[in-house]
């Protein structure tokens, strides 16, 4: 008997998943159509896992669809949005803010993109450079050591190496936040430059004190330290970003909400989260490069003495 009432829930909650994405991606290619675009099947796939992946998280949450207001956040033009962008809420490049709304007496649904979508928009879009081949970012520990090159011509710094002593044991945790001395993200461009940025602990720190909870904090400090400069790496290279005709409307929509919602849910909304994040600061990147040495460096007599000369082994933190 048991097992037959398991299986007629089971089967229940799959009808539910069924019904819901069959309503919202009825939804959605209604939007798609009012601004006359057809969604292809590849947009049809991410819309998909946008609307599954979304059922999934309220069910995890104990929300009831009919909580969510989703026709007055315009749910159904987001999901469009993001889709035809190529951005996957399954593969963590996007990820979703439910908040209450006292005005509307339900709940406000956004979705938001993560670190992993800027880079990944980066990778399709910024043309810097004849684009961006790779990212890396870490986190820099104390008794670590970054070096960096300069160019002597344009003065800018690369990264050319992080020096790890212990590599093994390196607990990047929110119980050890004080060894974190910074952290670094480098696009490398595929005519062989890179665009570099490094944040160290204070701009961590105020990062930390911007967030409205200290839990996504506590809970993966890592996470949050590179989103925060990979999000400032963005910052810096999305101004090269060029977008194809058709998907101009989509990305042009994404840039105005991720400025815009954060106002409008501070203004509907209360103070209890769903799902937490810190709250961006759009101030222009602190890049911490050493600035140059008052006293000119001698001519070096040779090409590895230059080489040399030109790699700073330094502490920018």
């Amino acid at each position: 008997m048991s097992e037959n009432k398991d299986t007629t829930a089971a089967n229940a909650v799959a009808k539910a998943n069924t019904d819901f994405k069959g309503y919202m991606m009825s939804k959605v290619d209604g939007v798609a159509a009012s601004s006359g675009t057809q969604l292809s099947p590849r947009d049809k796939t991410f819309a998909n896992d946008i609307i599954l992946n979304t059922y999934k998280k309220m069910m995890e949450e104990g929300i009831n669809p009919n909580e969510i207001n989703f026709i007055g956040c315009n749910f159904p033009g987001q999901v469009k949005r993001f889709a035809r962008l190529g951005l996957s809420l399954n593969d963590k490049e996007i990820w979703l803010d439910i908040r209450n709304n006292t005005k509307a007496g339900k709940k406000d649904i956004n979705i938001k993109i993560q670190y992993q979508g800027e880079e990944k928009l980066l990778s399709k879009f910024c043309k810097k450079n004849h684009g961006v081949k790779n990212i890396i970012k870490d986190v820099v520990l104390e008794g670590e050591e970054l070096v960096q090159k300069r160019d002597f011509k344009t003065g800018d710094y690369e990264i050319i190496d992080h020096k790890i002593p212990d590599i093994l044991n390196r607990n990047i945790d929110f119980k050890n936040k004080d060894k974190v001395k910074g952290a670094y993200a480098v696009a490398y461009h595929n005519n062989g430059s890179q665009t570099a940025i490094i944040i160290d602990k204070d701009r961590i720190d105020r990062a930390m004190k911007a967030a409205k909870t200290a839990m996504v904090w506590q809970s993966d400090f890592k996470k949050m330290v590179l989103k925060t400069v990979v999000h400032e790496l963005y910052q810096e290279l999305a101004k090269f970003n060029v977008i194809p005709d058709e998907l101009l409307k989509d990305y042009s929509e994404m840039v105005i909400a991720k400025n815009e919602v954060q106002s409008e849910i501070n203004a509907n909304a209360n103070k209890e989260f769903i799902d937490v994040d810190f709250v961006e600061n759009d101030a222009a990147p602190e890049l911490n490069a050493p600035k140059p040495q008052k006293k000119p460096e001698p001519a070096p007599a040779t090409a590895q003495a230059s080489e040399k000369a030109a790699q700073t082994s330094m502490d920018p933190f």
